[in-house]
């Protein structure tokens, strides 16, 4: 079934739905365009979002920054944290705490090794 208009041309609003037949000089309306998607690679993580200043003073792009965040991102320092971790927790475990004041020889080692790994931390 054809739809005709007044001057014998088929019905465009018929065929295209809502759509209004164009006159003569008139452009054709924009569509809008889509926002343009960013590629990202698949398993990348995304970009940190860093605060501009550190300290109130050292920038983005002050060397000492870029080289300590370089360190701290590092795998092989993240292992070490994590073994110092486990090491502070297995010395607190090993500890046995005396009455009176009262050490041993183990005590007293568990004891500088529980105060070097708080020298890590710092």
């Amino acid at each position: 079934m054809e739809s005709v208009v007044e001057n014998g041309l088929k019905d465009p609003a018929a065929a295209n739905g809502d759509a209004v037949p164009l006159q003569n000089g008139d452009a054709a309306p924009a569509e809008p365009a889509e926002p343009k998607k960013t590629v990202r690679r698949v398993g990348a993580k995304p970009p940190v979002d860093r605060d501009p200043y550190a300290l109130w003073v050292f920038g983005l792009k002050n060397p000492l920054r870029k080289k300590l965040i370089e360190i701290v991102e590092w795998k092989i320092f993240e292992g070490f944290i994590l073994l110092a971790i486990c090491g502070t927790c297995l010395c607190l475990a090993v500890f046995q705490p005396m009455p009176n004041g009262d050490t041993t020889a183990v005590n007293e080692f568990l004891v500088s090794r529980v105060l070097r790994f708080v020298n890590i931390y710092q």
